[in-house]
């Protein structure tokens, strides 16, 4: 288990990252509403692409992130196949794209809400601010908003997704941008 657990640990500080694994997550009935399933669906994928559009406040490219899931069953709640996008400005951006990505893959951006008889839809986690719009402002959750990156490294952070900056290059190559 030792020599495991140093892997892992290796594993994190070579990607140029800190994370955690992912908490034990459950199932949680809201006193005013639906069952919450707090934990991401398999099967999952995370995209990356550039658009050359700007986004308002910013100058350069866009990162478009795109995640698809198949549709699927958890914990006894089926769903439907969804798709979210959310957009972040490049200069700023790269950073949180690849501590987005750690998270996504460690099964947090993600949840299930049930919304009928043992149904229910995918819904982002709320404990991340997404910028699903490219226009609109923070109440729309749009641009522009110029502390929104910041905003999302200190979210990610308190879950223990942090970067480090030592081996930033490292990262930067993986993301290619």
């Amino acid at each position: 288990m030792l020599i495991r657990q140093r892997f892992i640990d290796i594993v994190r500080k070579s990607s140029g990252f800190i994370y955690p694994d992912a908490e034990s997550q459950s199932s949680s009935q809201t006193a005013s509403g639906p069952r919450i399933i707090k934990q991401q669906p398999s099967g999952g994928r995370m995209k990356s692409s550039m658009s050359q559009e700007s986004l308002p406040g910013y100058e350069g490219w866009t990162i478009v992130i795109t995640y698809s899931f198949p549709a699927g069953s958890l914990m006894g709640v089926s769903y439907e196949a969804q798709e979210f996008t959310e957009y972040l400005p490049r200069n700023d951006g790269r950073i949180c794209c690849g501590l987005l990505y750690r998270a996504f893959n460690a099964g947090w951006i993600f949840k299930i809400q049930e919304v009928g008889d043992r149904r229910g839809k995918i819904v982002w986690n709320d404990e991340f601010p997404h910028k699903t719009n490219k226009t609109g402002g923070p109440e729309n959750d749009g641009y522009p908003d110029p502390n929104h990156t910041m905003k999302l490294k200190e979210a990610l952070k308190a879950k223990g997704f942090e970067f480090d900056a030592s081996i930033s290059n490292l990262m930067l190559k993986q993301l290619r941008f």
